[in-house]
Order: structure tokens, then sequence, then C-alpha cells
């Protein structure tokens, strides 16, 4: 395994599923984690997962749809640790059924979280890294955003925006030693895809 001893990572939707088996990942790498989510009673047992590993962790709670609390989450990250080296934005939400009877709240929740989110996120940490000369943004997109999976087109929109936004950001900051790159799962053993196998 590469070591990144050293290195700070926010990792937004960490409290389960993908992100917190990556905010595992990177700590077993060295890195100290910034654990990220809306609900607050995930966040403290997965601070305590990473710790066990041996390095720091900080909780902060925070719904990267809303731009106040995104600018919070950043804030507090560069209070306790300084710096960003690394933003993985796994934060994500979908709402499944079939097109014709998704609301327009449906929609929005899920483009707001999942898209917007991700808007939010690097832009607000993209500068810090511009000014390190460094920093590495992973985007966690879907299969989903390539072919059909399941009946939810919202989510599906989302991530093939979010698959957009990564080529463009890449080209965009890639002057400055910032590499940004999307990971596109396919169904993953969480708790949103258990809720997935009900329909």
């Amino acid at each position: 395994m590469t070591r990144l001893d050293g290195r700070v990572a926010i990792v937004t939707g960490s409290g389960q599923g993908i992100g917190h088996g990556i905010a595992l990942c990177l700590a077993r790498a060295g890195t100290h984690v910034v654990i990220n989510d809306r609900v607050q009673e995930r966040i403290a047992p997965a601070v305590a997962e990473v710790e066990a590993v041996g390095v720091q962790a900080l909780g902060v709670g925070a719904n990267v749809a809303h731009a106040d609390e995104v600018d919070r989450l950043v804030r507090q990250t560069l209070d306790r640790f300084g710096k960003i080296d690394i933003l993985v934005n796994n934060a994500g939400t979908a709402v499944m059924k079939p097109l014709v009877e998704q609301s327009e709240a449906d929609w929005d929740l899920v483009l707001d979280v999942n898209l917007k989110g991700v808007f939010l996120c690097c832009q607000r940490v993209v500068p810090e890294m511009i000014k390190q000369k460094r920093g590495a943004i992973v985007n966690i997109a879907s299969i989903a955003a390539f072919h059909f999976t399941l009946p939810h087109v919202p989510y599906a929109a989302s991530k093939a925006g979010v698959v957009a936004l990564t080529r463009d950001l890449a080209y965009e900051v890639g002057r400055f030693g910032i590499r940004v790159n999307a990971l596109s799962p396919g169904i993953t053993e969480t708790a949103l895809s258990k809720i997935a196998r009900t329909l």
C-alpha cells in the first residue's frame, strides 16, 4: 500500500458505507481523516475506528448540499490540521422509483447532495490546494452514469454530472498540481443498496 503519512483527507459521507471504507483505507495508509456525515450519530463510531488505526480523526456533522455547512467543514478541518491534501466527495443519496413517480422535491434532494455537494466541496477546498501547489480530489460517481441499473433517473443524472464536473475541473486545476479523478463503483453492499434490492 502507498504510504500517505501525515496527509489530511476530508471524506464526505464517511459515517457508513463506501465512504467509511475509504476513510479506513486512508487511515491505514497514514492519513489523518475528517469524518463527515449529515447524521450525527454515525460520526463518533467512525472517528473511533479511524483513531484505532493510529492516526488522528476529526468528526464534523454537515450536509454538503448547504454552502454554509461546507464552509464550516472546511474551516474546522483547517483549524485542526492546517491543510487539506485530499478530498473524497462520497456523500450521496438516491430516491428509487420510476421517473413518473419522482417529485420535484425528490429531484432537488438527489441533485443537491450528489452534484451540488461535489461542486461546493471542490469550490471551497481547491483554493487551499492551489496555495499548497498540491492536492488530490476523488469524486465518487457510479456506473449509473453510463448505463441503466435501477429506476432512479435523478441519481443517474447526478452521477453523470459528477463525471462531467470531474473532467472539466481536472482541466482547470491540473496546472496547479491538483489531480481530480472520478470512480464509478457498481452495486456495493451498503445500506443504500439494501434499500434498492427491495424494489
